[in-house]
């Protein structure tokens, strides 16, 4: 996962992080204790990790979603903005640009490609986007909606070999159906923060980290 060969600077880039967070009140709440609980149970719930309200459809309303769209099979990863393959804090802020397109593709298209190529493992929140979304597809289930758009990037910290990023994402609402085309779950549209650690590898920059924003 995530392009080839495992950088040793991604595994200083998680410590470096970590020390960071611990030091530094204005993210103190986001250490990488959140990957574990709180954020990202699997994709469809993305929405309501920000606190946002979801609820499982009900009566009349349940019976079809007609804009729910078939997953595309596996593809190609997105292409990559020459500028996000810089190692610069603007090259960092356009990599998350990127980030978001492709977890926007999981939704749109139910294709985890983009996602699987520019994880770490050290990304547990990614890996549930993963499995969650590879889960749903084989299970036939259907996204419709769900669109998600970056409305704004921030540097928080740097270190060494990575940057923290604080993006605020906006996701329109999400409907997911079952295999039989009735709709199971419905998310609110909302807006919600995220920090977003990367680390500078051999093959440019890589998610190590993605977690609830205070």
């Amino acid at each position: 996962m995530g392009g080839g060969e495992r950088d040793p600077e991604a595994g200083r880039f998680v410590t470096e992080v970590v020390w960071t967070v611990q030091i530094r009140s204005n993210i103190s709440r986001t250490s990488a204790a959140l990957i574990g609980g709180l954020c990202l149970i699997c994709l469809p719930v993305l929405s309501g990790c920000g606190g946002g309200s979801s609820k499982p459809a009900a009566g009349p309303a349940a019976s079809q979603s007609p804009a729910a769209s078939a997953p595309a099979q596996a593809s190609q990863p997105l292409a990559l903005p020459t500028d996000a393959a810089q190692r610069t804090t603007q090259g960092a802020a356009s990599f998350a640009g990127y980030w978001w397109r492709a977890v926007n593709q999981a939704y749109q298209q139910m294709d985890v490609t983009s996602i699987r190529a520019y994880a770490l493992p050290s990304c547990a929140t990614c890996a549930r986007l993963i499995d969650g979304t590879e889960r749903d597809v084989a299970t036939g289930a259907r996204y419709a909606g769900g669109a998600i758009t970056l409305q704004s990037v921030k540097t928080l910290s740097v270190a060494n070999s990575g940057v923290w990023l604080r993006t605020v994402i906006q996701q329109q609402e999400l409907k997911i159906a079952d295999h039989t085309g009735k709709v199971v779950r419905t998310t609110k549209a909302q807006t919600t923060p995220f920090n977003l650690g990367l680390v500078w590898t051999k093959v440019g920059w890589r998610v190590a980290a993605l977690n609830l924003a205070a």
